[in-house]
């Protein structure tokens, strides 16, 4: 149930990706434009991880999800009904606080679970909360080509109702830990973000992770809509089909991170994004080889969302709502990041330099990722 929660509630920042190119010329705007309000869910969504989150450690995560469900609805309901782009723009903005639901269901599910599943049990959400980004991109582009965009946000708005219905009937309350003021519990997150190792490295490689994710699929719609493919919405979104790879593999990568150690699939995960990429760029004629490299894109990406968020949740238990808050806030600062990087590379560069960011991203990740671990091999032999 709770996976379905997640994959219900995630899809509502997704829907959007391969309808960019028909919003575009809908709303008369350029698509260096679209791309960049685009990033506009993605920003409300680090907004509302950052001031809402945390209050799972101090309030009951149920009221939590409950509110934000119905905040959700409203957001939609606004969504659908913009009369003019800024309207839009700030509805997406709200849609994207609402839809903390996922952030806000990992750390409820993951305190209910012994510690030695929990990469496991996070695994199974993923798989959930994957499958929703995943197959809202191919719903959307499917009933858009036949039912314009605005009915992809109607279905969500009917789907998002049930669910609010369905889980204010199953979800059992869940007690705080903590007893902390807001100000005390912020100011406890900032602390974290600045003295736990594990949380910083951690964010930091889920933050270029996202921007890898979002670089590509920002502007994908933009290079499959123009020549030599003329793709409409509903093919473009038959390519989120191809990451379902990634979730029917966060199952495994979540009980890998448990025995392996979420190390190795991370830095594995970021080579695999690199050579995706590179993929991408060379393989740019052919709907084959494009399609490849978004299925090896999207498995890489989970794959590393995966094994970072078992790292954090091998912290401190009644930190995690915070823990989560810091990571995702990073996560979707990255993706915000990679929304604006890849459509400045698009109308400059073109597909070659969007791949290049893409790339370049998934260096600099890796660059970090060899300091930690030289670093923990020091420490391990002087200990």
């Amino acid at each position: 149930m709770l996976a379905i929660g997640c994959a219900v509630t995630v899809a509502n920042l997704w829907y959007a990706q391969p309808l960019l190119a028909t919003m575009a010329t809908e709303w008369h705007v350029s698509q260096e434009t679209m791309g960049t309000i685009a990033g506009c869910p993605l920003a409300g969504y680090a907004t509302g991880t950052l001031l809402f989150v945390p209050l799972g450690d101090i309030f009951e995560r149920r009221r939590l999800i409950l509110i934000f469900l119905v905040s959700i609805l409203v957001a939609l309901f606004a969504f659908v009904l913009a009369p003019n782009i800024l309207v839009f723009q700030i509805s997406a903005y709200m849609l994207g606080i609402a839809t903390i639901v996922p952030q806000l269901i990992i750390p409820y599910a993951v305190g209910l679970t012994e510690p030695g599943k929990r990469g496991h049990v996070v695994g199974m959400l993923m798989t959930g909360l994957l499958t929703g980004i995943l197959l809202s991109r191919t719903v959307g582009g499917i009933v858009a080509e036949h039912f314009g965009w605005r009915a992809v946000y109607w279905g969500a708005l009917v789907i998002n109702g049930i669910l609010l219905v369905w889980f204010s009937l199953q979800l059992r309350e869940s007690r705080p830990t903590i007893k902390l003021s807001y100000f005390e519990l912020v100011r406890s997150m900032f602390y974290l973000a600045t003295h736990e190792p594990v949380l910083m490295s951690s964010a930091f490689f889920g933050a270029m992770t996202f921007a890898c994710f979002n670089i590509l699929w920002t502007v994908l719609s933009f290079f499959l809509s123009g020549a030599p493919y003329f793709c409409n919405p509903q093919v473009v979104g038959y390519f989120g089909l191809m990451g379902l790879a990634g979730a029917v593999a966060a199952r495994y990568v979540g009980k890998l991170a448990d025995h392996r150690g979420p190390m190795f699939a991370i830095g594995v995960s970021l080579i695999g994004m690199a050579f995706s990429y590179i993929v991408l760029s060379l393989f740019s004629q052919s709907l084959i080889g494009i399609a490849i490299g978004v299925l090896l894109l999207d498995l890489f990406v989970q794959s590393s969302q995966i094994s970072n968020m078992t790292r954090i949740y091998s912290l401190h238990a009644e930190n995690h709502s915070r823990l989560n808050t810091v990571y995702m806030v990073s996560y979707f600062v990255g993706g915000t990041a990679g929304a604006w990087l890849g459509t400045l590379a698009w109308t400059q560069f073109g597909w070659a330099g969007s791949c290049g960011c893409g790339v370049a991203c998934a260096f600099a990740g890796l660059v970090v990722f060899l300091f930690v671990s030289r670093k923990g091999k020091r420490q391990t032999i002087n200990s």
